[in-house]
Formats: structure tokens, sequence, C-alpha cells
């Protein structure tokens, strides 16, 4: 739906993503001269070839010859025909961002860094370089460098600052990280409604496109560390040997994010809950709350504390890491209760542990446990399974091809010793695998197995698995700010940097998380995503535009909004006073 005069001539411009891991962004571009010279635009942005291709396979061929038919004037309902013509057609304007704007305002995030630059005297616009990264990493997650450069691309938002003023403002960030991270809480505790009885917490990694790890700073005296650095090599969640970052989030039943907190990338999973907790409860000022979290905060330690502070826990056990007598509990029959299909039972005990504090004293815990089966997680278990006793054998009949890089998975079962063929001996000669038959089957035995461990005695074993299951949308934040927002790997190598990356990253969240609320969660972040990319406007005329139809999640957000466009043609005023309305509704209520 592009004019385009005589001399201009459409086509389709594949371009391959330097950051983005999803693919080839698929453009409608035009070609023209300038004083002779070749030159060319980018109209329309389709999406990712990829994804267009699994709903359409033939989908390039057909743009193509959409755009050759442009060119030749034979498809009328592609050209624009005005009565003045415009022979060179704008850059298309963003205008989706509109929706983030208002979720932006109502968290009162402009207030709050305009009151910075006050206090501080900052001689740039915090406000607006935060916008700039915020909604850059919501609707194309890029380097800072590159959003910057494409800071023109949105309709009506103009940013007048420099690109050294935006990195100085990164390093400005820490200053003021936790404070709007309680500001934007207090919002959300006001406005929306926050439930904190429930949090969820849990911890992942992102990895740096380096090689290099942080040295942490020691004090000569003491010879003590007096602030670690970062970015460390630690057990990567993806298996990767980059050094990594450590990243702790809170968020609440709602999946709102809370507060999170950074730690260097070889610090234990475990000692990242206590400092976190403590922070929180701190200044967050939240009541009694039941903290859940997964296996692998499960420490004697982190349960203490929370029971010492008035609060509860719910979190699962590592079934086959427990004691034989344990396992033995699990796997007897006795004591289930299952559904009328047989696809489902769980069983339930009461028992008392001690745990020693760290300063030597038993405590004990009166806990409940309970136990459950579930056909559905058995055949994933005996999926993910599969190829293991080929993969076992295959290393025992050739044990040099057993490797460290290979081992994933087997390495549990296997033994290495040394063998002497001619006595039949374990001796240092010949190097043997051991297969270790007796847990492998224990192992699948216990497949569709999982454990819960909580200090609510009072709950029913349906409100403890209910409250348990809520944990996925916290590894659903994790997996937007990976996967949607593009948050690693992470570029910026400076530990102020470094901070004020994730802050941009947690306020997206926040607001993607908003968003997606409003929604009643019937739309995922992609799909918020790629709707608010396709709301653009072309300017056609002086001061006209022409409205591209960004489908169904944008349309939503914004009818709830009182945002209404009744023509495909909008003069600039209007849309501009669109805008400001949009910021001013109600947008308090969640769906």
């Amino acid at each position: 739906m592009i004019y385009t005069d005589a001399g201009g001539v459409m086509y389709i411009n594949l371009v391959k993503s330097k950051t983005s891991r999803r693919g080839t962004m698929v453009y409608l571009a035009e070609g023209y001269r300038v004083n002779g010279k070749c030159r060319h635009r980018n109209l329309k942005c389709y999406g990712y070839l990829e994804e267009l291709q699994k709903d359409e396979p033939g989908v390039l061929e057909r743009l193509k010859t959409e755009a050759r038919k442009m060119t030749e004037g034979s498809l009328i309902d592609l050209v624009i025909n005005l009565s003045a013509p415009l022979g060179n057609a704008e850059i298309p304007l963003n205008f989706g961002y509109f929706c983030l704007d208002a979720i932006y305002s109502s968290l009162g995030i402009s207030e709050f860094l305009k009151n910075e630059n006050r206090k501080t005297k900052i001689n740039y616009d915090l406000d607006q370089i935060m916008k700039l990264l915020v909604f850059s990493r919501i609707m194309n997650p890029a380097s800072k460098k590159e959003a910057y450069e494409r800071k023109n691309g949105f309709f009506n938002l103009a940013f007048d600052f420099s690109m050294d003023d935006m990195y100085r403002s990164l390093t400005r960030m820490k200053d003021f990280k936790e404070e709007l991270e309680l500001w934007i809480h207090n919002q959300i505790k006001a406005q929306y409604g926050r439930d904190a009885t429930l949090v969820f917490y849990d911890v992942t990694n992102y990895y740096f496109e380096t090689e290099r790890e942080d040295d942490d700073e020691i004090d000569e005296e003491s010879n003590k560390i007096t602030d670690a650095g970062l970015r460390k090599k630690g057990v990567s969640k993806e298996h990767r040997p980059e050094p990594i970052i450590q990243m702790g989030l809170f968020i609440d039943s709602q999946g709102l994010p809370i507060a999170y907190k950074l730690f260097p990338g070889n610090m234990n999973d475990k000692v990242t809950l206590v400092p976190v907790l403590e922070a929180v409860k701190e200044k967050y000022r939240l009541g009694r709350t039941i903290v859940v979290a997964d296996k692998g905060l499960n420490s004697g330690n982190n349960l203490l504390y929370i029971r010492s502070k008035g609060n509860g826990y719910i979190v699962s056990q590592p079934i086959r890491k427990r004691k034989k007598e344990m396992i033995e509990t699990v796997l007897d029959a006795n004591g289930y209760v299952g559904n009328p299909d047989g696809t489902f039972k769980m069983k339930d005990w009461l028992s008392e542990r001690e745990i020693k504090d760290r300063d030597g004293n038993i405590q004990i815990l009166k806990e409940k446990t309970i136990c459950f089966w579930s056909k559905e997680f058995e055949e994933r278990e005996k999926y993910k399974r599969e190829g293991l006793e080929e993969s076992i054998a295959k290393f025992q009949k050739n044990p040099a091809l057993y490797t460290a890089s290979n081992s994933f998975g087997v390495k549990k079962y296997l033994k290495e010793k040394e063998l002497d063929k001619e006595t039949g001996e374990i001796r240092s000669k010949h190097p043997v695998l051991i297969f270790d038959e007796e847990k492998y089957r224990r192992d699948c035995a216990l497949d569709g197995y999982y454990m819960l461990v909580t200090s609510k005695l009072d709950l029913t074993n349906e409100e403890i698995l209910d409250k348990y299951r809520g944990l996925w949308k916290i590894e659903d934040s994790f997996r937007i700010i990976k996967s949607d927002l593009e948050g690693r790997p992470v570029y910026v190598r400076t530990k102020d940097h470094i901070e004020a990356h994730f802050l941009t990253c947690f306020i997206a969240l926040v607001i993607m998380r908003l968003l997606q609320n409003r929604l009643a969660n019937q739309y995922s972040a992609e799909q918020i995503k790629e709707s608010l990319n396709r709301a653009n406007a072309q300017l056609i005329d002086k001061g006209i535009y022409l409205i591209q139809n960004p489908g169904k999640p944008f349309n939503e957000i914004s009818a709830s909004l009182n945002f209404q466009v009744e023509n495909k043609y909008i003069r600039f005023e209007k849309l501009k006073n669109l805008h400001r309305d949009m910021k001013l509704v109600n947008i308090t209520q969640l769906s």
C-alpha cells in the first residue's frame, strides 16, 4: 500500500539480523535515484522470513511478485492514488509504542526520572534515554548503539540527546536503580493491587560475548574482596563456556516482577535467596509471604531463614538424590490416592527435619511432604531418556569414544576403571567403563514422580500443588528476557553498564507483563511485540498518514485505551492527540 513514482523500483529486501537469532527480516523496499546516484529505503517490515514461511511456504515469491506489480503500477489496491503524487515516500513511523508509553506513564517512570534530573542537575534527559532503551528493548532489541541509530523511527517522539549522553546515563543508572525499582513496586501496589502473599523466586544466568572474566577488587590491608566482579565463569544454564552473570528474580502471583539482584557468575544459586529476600522484605514492607522455589534453591539454611522471618515455603525436592529409605517410600504404592483414569496420584506425610544453623545449633523444621506421580511427566522423562542405553553400550564397547563433551546424561551411570585384560584385575593399563545398572534401573522407576516440601501444614495437597504450579510464570519471565527482549548475549562490559542493561530489561519485562495481563494472558510476548511493530504510519502527503493494520493484540490493547482510528488515513494532529489521550486513560484495571 505504497505510492511510488515512475522512477521508483519496489523490491523485497532480506536483511540478516546481526543481533537476533531468529533469522532474516523481510522488508518491502524502494530503489530510487538522487542526482543520478542509487538509493534505497525500507518502506514496510513484514517480519522474520522463517516465521512467515511456517504459515505460508511460498510467501517470499508472493511478496516479490507483489513488489514487481507495484513497480509496474498494475496492482491498483496496492497504490495510493492521490491528487498530489509523492515521489519520495518517507520511512514509516511506528505508533505501536503508544501502548508501551501508556503503561510507562501509568507507572510514573517519567516523573521519577525528571525528579532525578532535577536533583542531580544532569544536562541530558534521563527520561528520553530510558524511553528509547526500554521501547527499543521490547520492539526491536539490539545493541545500545543500534537503538540510538534507529531513534527516529517513532511517530511524534523526538530524542534530543547524543550517543555520548546515552552511555553517560548508563553509568548514572546504578545510582537510582534500587529507588526506581521500589518506585515501580509502589505504583503497581497502589494502582494494580499487587498481592505479595505468594511470591516466586528463581535464578538464571546470562552469557557475554567475551572470554574475559572480571577481576575482584581486593582490600590490600585485610586481603578481602571488597567488590566482586560480575562476569565470572560458572555453571551456565545453556552449557556455554563464556563468562556469565547470575540474576535472582522475585515475581508475584500475577507474574509481575517485584525485584531482582545480580550476582557473580560463579556464585551458587542456593546462596542468592537470602540476601534478595532480606532486601525485598525490609525495603518493600511485604507482609507474611509464602516463597515458592525449585529444587536448586532448596537448602536447609534457606528454609530456616524463611521460617525465622515468619514466612512459609513451598519447594521441590530432588528425589533421586535422597536416601534409599526415602526412595523406597516414594515407590511404595501404599498411601497413594489417584484419579479415575490412572494418570495421576499423590500421597503425603508429616515429618521433622534437623538442620544445623549458621551458628552450629540444631534447629527442627516441621514439614509436610507431598509426592506426586503423573503419567504425562513419566512419558516426558522417558522421552528424554531415549537413546541413553544405546549410548552407554557404545561407550562400554569403545571407551576411547567417551569424552567430557559427549558424556552429558550418561556420566552418572558410568565409572572409569583401568583393567588388565590378561588377568581381569583392575590396574592402570587399559581403561574400561563400568555401568551402574542398579542406579540406572532405579532412576527409570522414578520417572514421573516429583516431590514438594512445605512449611504450610494447614494447606491441602491440591492448594500446595496449585501454588507451586505458578512457578512457570517466573520461568516464562526468564524466557521473555532472554528470547523476546534478547537480554543476552550481553554486549556491555563495565559493571555500571551491565547494571543499567538489566535495569532496562527489568522495566521492559514489567511493561510486557502488564500488557499481557491486560489482554487476559491470551497473547505471548512475541505476538504482542510483532503486533506493535506492525503499527506504522506512512506519510503520503503533507500532514496525512496511511495507517497499517497491526493486528489483534494492538487493536485490543488500544481499544481498551480508547484509541480508535476509524479510517486508514489520518492527519498528524489527530494521531498526535490520540497518543496524548491514550496516556490519560485509567489503565489500572487488570483484565
